[in-house]
């Protein structure tokens, strides 16, 4: 035997099937031995082996010898004439057969050629489910079964044949029977159930039908806010030149509205304990109680834009300018009418409170950064100065109980601003839930949501589009049992809210 057909032997079992051009000698061409194409066919099939293409450069093939070289434990199937050109091969047993095939020509020169069958019907039957449909970022079950012949036992596998675009979903326990996925944009997913027993493979698809189900607030709707005291969205609209301020049921939509005065509502807070909300509009602010849903009080703020509100407490409001360089903060106690006004140090303020008795506020005309203690006799004594890492966009609350903070410009920032963690994306809402210790946050249509402060992200999801349209978001918040994510985003066709599983 010479070496050179070994390793031609050798390279063709490798690539499982074909035949190698040997290097020629000087007594004569050696000849070329081609044994054919594997594949793969049902067991007890007869199986049509076929050398005729085999051929001798300077002369003639004058034998051929077919041989098993490795087979399934237990098969004792041979070719039916393994000295014939063309023979016959029935695989009696499920599972790989490599078969050699050894040419000889008339100078007495040999080459060899492989070639692999696999006998299938191991696997009986694969089954991915029925197509079925899911809402929205909440968990798809997938069932599938797949059956074997006794003594078999099969290695299964999940995987995404195509998904809507956005979507970066993953499977969890893809080799389990029945993984779940999370759907993370709306569309159609088509998902594929392999499985194998040694070269043997089978799949199926099926296809799951992804939606999302939002409450519609209509149009018109100016500044949104959330009570976990009560579970409800809750925002300022004007109606006919009167404000009025909407509670929401975001699951159901039941909505109760509450006329509060001839003006036009500009901004929205509620209270640390989400008891009470203060609306906010030209020269005045109102603070209503949400749960039983009346007036509390009314108080003119000579002056003052409103463009944001905060309410640290109950009894006094904080109005913050459009443009601090013209207009101060004022300081509202809602018990008294009594307006202290506050230089405002920054240009663009953009704040957040929470129940520690802070405040942050952020610049958004440039890197400054405040620190106040928002419960503080006289009010808004500044606890901390600093900057942020480029301008300093709108600070997003992080949580009402939580001593940090999301910036607009992707910064989860704590108490001081001494521990930072980048975020590397641009945010136009956010929010915090202490009970499952995650940062929410949307960015464009991206909903990206990370534990803690940043560290990991652990869902990247597509807003779902309103009539072919992206929507920007409004608002973001936890339910007060953080197994709840509320979502409001508008476009120009309206705003809608979605409840989403967390």
């Amino acid at each position: 035997m010479r070496t050179l057909g070994t390793i031609a032997f050798a390279l063709a079992l490798t690539s499982c099937n074909g035949f190698d051009v040997p290097a020629q000698p000087a007594d004569g061409a050696y000849p070329i031995a081609n044994a054919g194409t594997g594949s793969s066919y049902p067991q007890g099939v007869a199986i049509t082996l076929d050398g005729t293409g085999s051929f001798d450069p300077d002369g003639m093939i004058v034998s051929y010898r077919w041989s098993v070289v490795s087979r399934p434990p237990g098969s004792t199937a041979m070719p039916t004439d393994t000295r014939a050109a063309m023979t016959v091969f029935q695989p009696d047993v499920v599972g790989t057969y490599v078969l050699d095939l050894v040419v000889t020509d008339d100078s007495g020169h040999t080459d060899r050629s492989g070639l692999r069958i696999v006998a299938t019907g191991a696997i009986l039957g694969v089954d991915a489910g029925p197509n079925g449909s899911a809402m929205w970022l909440d968990m798809a079950q997938l069932s599938g079964a797949v059956t074997t012949l006794p003594g078999k036992t099969a290695t299964y596998s999940w995987r995404f044949v195509s998904r809507p675009s956005g979507s970066t979903a993953s499977i969890t326990n893809s080799n389990a029977l029945s993984p779940t996925f999370v759907p993370d944009a709306t569309g159609t997913y088509v998902l594929a159930l392999e499985a194998w027993v040694g070269d043997e493979v089978r799949t199926d698809t099926t296809m799951v039908d992804v939606t999302a189900s939002g409450i519609s607030f209509g149009t018109g709707n100016l500044a949104y806010t959330y009570s976990t005291a009560v579970d409800r969205v809750v925002y300022a609209r004007e109606r006919a030149g009167r404000a009025e301020i909407v509670k929401v049921d975001p699951t159901t939509g039941a909505d109760t509205a509450l006329d509060i005065g001839a003006f036009t509502p500009r901004s929205i807070a509620v209270d640390p304990l989400h008891a009470v909300a203060a609306v906010g509009g030209l020269g005045i602010v109102v603070t209503v109680a949400v749960g039983q849903f009346v007036q509390l009080s009314s108080r003119a703020v000579p002056g003052c834009t409103a463009a944001q509100v905060a309410l640290p407490y109950q009894a006094r409001v904080h109005c913050f300018p459009i443009d601090g360089d013209v207009e101060p903060i004022s300081s509202v106690n809602m018990t008294t009418g009594e307006v202290t006004q506050i230089p405002c140090p920054v240009r663009s303020p953009h704040v957040t409170s929470g129940a520690a008795n802070w405040m942050y506020m952020v610049d958004g005309a440039s890197p400054q950064f405040y620190l106040y203690d928002a419960f503080s006799s006289p009010p808004l004594q500044v606890l901390g100065h600093g900057t942020l890492a480029g301008i300093g966009p709108p600070v997003i609350a992080a949580g009402t109980n939580q001593p940090f903070a999301i910036t607009g410009n992707g910064f989860a920032i704590n108490l001081d601003a001494t521990l930072r963690f980048d975020l590397h994306t641009s945010v136009s809402a956010g929010t915090f839930s202490a009970a499952r210790y995650e940062i929410a946050i949307v960015s464009g249509s991206q909903l990206k949501i990370f534990d803690g402060m940043g560290q990991t992200l652990k869902l990247d999801a597509t807003l779902p589009s309103v009539g072919g349209t992206a929507p920007s978001a409004k608002l973001l918040a936890y339910s007060s049992d953080g197994h709840r994510l509320i979502i409001v985003g508008g476009t120009a066709a309206g705003d809608i809210a979605y409840t989403v599983p967390r």
